[in-house]
């Protein structure tokens, strides 16, 4: 779980790692009426850090993150794609930002994403 703010939580996740792409889906509650539609992204870091995928998108385009009502889950469904990568240990991180302005919503807990698993990659 990943407290955004105290006005969004990412309950969980669930990975599905082939060889050439990863399929995550994510899990976001609303704890309060959101006055922003959100974009999640998911970044690949290498082990030194440095982004080696990512991947920019809505929860959910037809129904924007403005509209959820406190409480209710929201499923999510990414695809990353891991073509071309060289193999390695990587770490998947997630957040949310405001496609207006680019502000990312911060962690409660500090920071502006939340690490989610580390992925291997033969």
């Amino acid at each position: 779980e990943a407290d955004f703010n105290e006005q969004l939580r990412l309950l969980g996740y669930q990975l599905d790692q082939q060889a050439e792409d990863l399929s995550i889906t994510l899990y976001w509650q609303p704890l309060q009426v959101l006055d922003a539609d959100y974009v999640a992204f998911l970044h690949l870091l290498d082990g030194s850090g440095n982004l080696a995928a990512q991947v920019d998108q809505a929860p959910n385009s037809l129904y924007p993150t403005s509209w959820w009502a406190p409480g209710e889950i929201v499923r999510q469904v990414v695809s990353l794609s891991l073509s071309g990568l060289a193999p390695g240990n990587y770490h998947l991180t997630s957040g949310l930002y405001d496609p207006i302005t680019l502000d990312r919503l911060p962690l409660s807990e500090g920071g502006d994403s939340f690490t989610l698993t580390a992925i291997e990659i033969d």
